[in-house]
C-alpha cells in the first residue's frame, strides 16, 4: 500500500508512528504521504505519541530541525495545535532538542513584529498607543 492511501481501517497507531518518523527521517518525501499521516494522527488521536518520539532521536540534528520547522510552517496554525491540544509543549521540546543552541549575548526578541512597529514602540496586538496607558506601551 502506498503511504498516501490512507483508510481508517488500514492504519493503527504503530503504523502512524512509523510513517510519521519516516517522513522526518526523509525516508519519504511524499507530500501526499504526510497528509495521510496527519489524517491518521487525527483519526487515531495519536499526535502526542508521534511528535514525542522525535525528542528521543540523537540530537541536535539540523536536518530534523529543518523538517520540524517546515512542518510547523505548513501545519502550525491549525493542525498541530488542534492535534496536540494541551500537549503542544511536546512540539516545542522536539524543536529544543534539535535546533542549535544559541550561545551569543542575551537579547530581547519580539516575535513577528515589523521593524516600523518596533520603532514606534508598538508591541503585540496593540494597534496604536492610544489603546493603553503610555507607561504600558513604552519599550523597556
Amino acid at each position: 500500500m502506498r503511504l498516501h492511501d490512507y483508510g481508517e481501517n488500514s492504519w493503527d497507531e504503530a503504523r502512524c508512528l512509523e510513517e510519521f518518523a519516516a517522513y522526518f527521517r526523509r525516508e519519504s518525501d511524499d507530500r501526499d504521504g504526510i497528509e495521510a499521516v496527519r489524517d491518521a494522527m487525527n483519526h487515531l488521536d495519536c499526535w502526542p505519541q508521534c511528535v514525542a518520539q522525535l525528542s528521543c532521536w540523537p540530537h541536535p540534528d539540523a536536518a530534523l530541525a529543518t523538517a520540524l520547522m517546515s512542518f510547523w510552517n505548513t501545519y502550525g496554525l491549525w493542525s498541530i495545535p488542534r492535534g496536540l491540544r494541551e500537549n503542544l509543549p511536546i512540539f516545542v521540546d522536539a524543536l529544543k532538542c534539535h535546533l542549535p543552541r544559541y550561545d551569543g549575548p542575551s537579547m530581547t526578541l519580539f516575535r513577528g513584529e515589523l521593524e516600523a512597529r518596533h520603532k514606534q514602540g508598538i508591541y503585540g496586538i496593540l494597534d496604536d498607543r492610544a489603546q493603553c496607558g503610555r507607561d504600558v506601551c513604552e519599550p523597556t
